[in-house]
């Protein structure tokens, strides 16, 4: 294992050790526990014989507890030190899976949720962080899109093979398949290089809430919230319209649109965003989300359904990328875990809300394509709200 190594020496490459190390560990991460999150919902349910509507709580959960721990990580990733809280919060999410298949009393999964939650919110902080310190300024865009597409091409990966899987293996056998794979990813973790990264000292909770003082701030919270509405939508939402059209089994093949298309921009808009502009890029892929939700309100296809996820994919692919490139801009060194755990906070409420809200529109609004509208229009407010994040490039955070 390797000694703890000050940060300042800083690797001017996109390719830094920390960077592939990251990547690899994600990678199996997100094919195995990360991927399972596609199928969750509707499985639990008929695990633990509660409706969809509740079971889609426990995903929430994840979520929900994201805020709370985004808020107090600070904390506890002193206390662990980067190393220990990459390693450990992966643990998490191969731990939920564990719990899922052992176990089917609902408040036990909401707790190993609450856990997980924790593990989610160390992982996104301390790693976005180690991966800006090791790279050059000039290079965050395309280092962000390497990392980032590590992520997306596990997700994607997995959604279809665990999705193919399904039909013909029981979940608990699809479950143990996720977790083997998430295990490679916990044991790629081991190999991280320990950083030293310089910090406010101590860490205090109004310091996480005084990244968000300026309105260049919260107009990238906003941006992030939007995306953050349609990838909940897709997690928590879209099992279910398959089982309302009668194709249970086809979620994987509706939604892989979505994974395929946050891959590929991903690969793209990193680099494109150092060339062209930050709020260009971020512009033109909410006004395609909006316009590709705009098709689906048309149609109730299957078809239309994977028009729609791939349009959210774009968006997906785009934000995350392009806003860790902006908060290296925007940000000194030694304040950018604050500025990750503070833009992070509202995006992850987002998410759960979304995951359980879904549920209750598709209800009230008599199906999803009203729930369409209402995304449709948050997206076209987002491009609107690009220029002005254009215009407030040289501002820090």
């Amino acid at each position: 294992m390797k000694n703890t190594i000050d940060a300042s020496g800083k690797t001017h490459s996109a390719l830094s050790r920390d960077l592939v190390i990251l990547s690899g560990c994600f990678l199996f991460a997100f094919m195995g526990a990360g991927a399972m999150q596609q199928f969750l919902v509707t499985n639990i349910a008929e695990k633990t014989g509660k409706s969809d509507a509740q079971c889609s709580w426990i995903l929430a959960m994840v979520y929900f507890a994201g805020v709370f721990w985004r808020i107090y990580s600070a904390h506890t990733i002193r206390f662990l030190g980067m190393y220990k809280a990459v390693v450990l919060g992966l643990c998490t999410y191969t731990f939920f899976m564990l719990c899922v298949v052992l176990f089917s009393n609902y408040w036990l999964l909401l707790i190993a949720a609450f856990i997980w939650g924790w593990g989610a919110a160390a992982v996104w902080i301390t790693s976005p962080t180690q991966l800006l310190q090791t790279t050059s300024s000039k290079r965050y865009g395309l280092a962000s899109g390497i990392f980032y597409s590590s992520v997306f091409i596990g997700q994607g990966a997995g959604v279809m093979i665990l999705g193919s899987l399904s039909p013909n293996q029981k979940f608990q056998q699809v479950l143990l398949i996720a977790v083997a794979i998430s295990l490679v990813g916990n044991v790629i973790s081991l190999f991280l290089p320990k950083r030293q990264i310089s910090r406010e000292n101590p860490p205090k909770i109004t310091n996480v809430f005084g990244a968000l003082k300026t309105v260049k701030s919260w107009e990238f919270v906003f941006i992030q919230i939007a995306a953050s509405f349609g990838f909940g939508l897709l997690l928590g939402s879209f099992g279910t319209f398959a089982k309302d059209l009668g194709k249970p089994d086809m979620v994987h093949w509706i939604t892989i649109s979505f994974y395929i298309a946050r891959l590929l921009a991903s690969w793209v808009v990193g680099g494109l965003s150092d060339w062209m502009g930050r709020d260009k890029v971020l512009r033109y892929m909410f006004l395609g989300a909006a316009i590709g939700l705009g098709v689906a309100v048309f149609s109730k296809s299957l078809a239309a359904l994977s028009i729609a996820a791939a349009m959210l994919g774009l968006q997906s692919g785009t934000v995350p990328t392009v806003i860790t490139a902006m908060v290296g801009d925007s940000t000194d060194e030694h304040r950018r875990h604050l500025a990750f755990a503070a833009l992070s906070l509202l995006p992850n409420f987002g998410v759960g809300f979304t995951i359980v809200g879904g549920q209750y529109l598709r209800l009230l609004l008599g199906g999803f394509s009203r729930t369409f509208i209402i995304y449709a229009s948050i997206f076209s407010l987002c491009a609107l709200l690009t220029i002005d994040i254009g215009r407030r490039a040289e501002e820090k955070l």
